[in-house]
C-alpha cells in the first residue's frame, strides 16, 4: 500500500447546486495536483479523479472512505487499490491547515459523497 502526504493550497466545496450535484476539489503542490471527489444525488457510485481527467474514474462506495480529525482529511481506498490505473497510490492523507475552508461544509460534503446507496 503507498500513500501521500501533501499540503492544500486550496478547497472548494460544491453543495447540491442545481443539478443535485455534490463535488470536493482540492488543489497542493506546483504542478496543478489534486483531487477532485463528486457525486450527483442518485448516483450508486462515487467520481474520484486525482491529478488530471484521464485518471478519473467512477468506483463502487464500498471502495472508498475518508476520515477527517484536526484538519487531516484522508481518502482511503479498501482493500488497497489504485486511485490511478499504474500506480500504487492508496491512501491520500490531506493536511487543511494552511488553508481557509468552511469546515461546516467540507463535513456535509463528505458526509454525502460518501453517504450509503438507498
Amino acid at each position: 500500500m503507498h500513500s501521500i502526504k501533501v499540503v492544500a493550497q486550496l478547497v472548494e466545496v460544491i453543495l447540491n447546486d442545481d443539478e443535485e450535484y455534490f463535488s470536493l476539489f482540492i488543489k497542493w503542490g506546483t504542478n496543478s495536483q489534486y483531487i477532485c471527489i463528486a457525486r450527483e444525488e442518485n448516483d450508486k457510485k462515487i467520481y474520484c479523479e486525482l491529478y488530471e481527467q484521464a485518471n478519473g474514474r467512477e468506483f463502487n462506495l464500498s471502495l472508498l472512505n475518508y476520515s477527517y480529525s484536526n484538519m487531516i482529511l484522508t481518502i482511503n481506498m479498501i482493500p488497497p487499490g489504485k486511485f490511478i490505473l499504474g500506480k500504487e497510490i492508496s491512501v491520500i492523507e490531506i493536511d487543511l491547515s494552511k488553508v481557509q475552508y468552511k469546515e461546516d461544509e467540507l463535513l456535509i460534503c463528505l458526509k454525502h459523497l460518501f453517504r450509503e446507496n438507498k
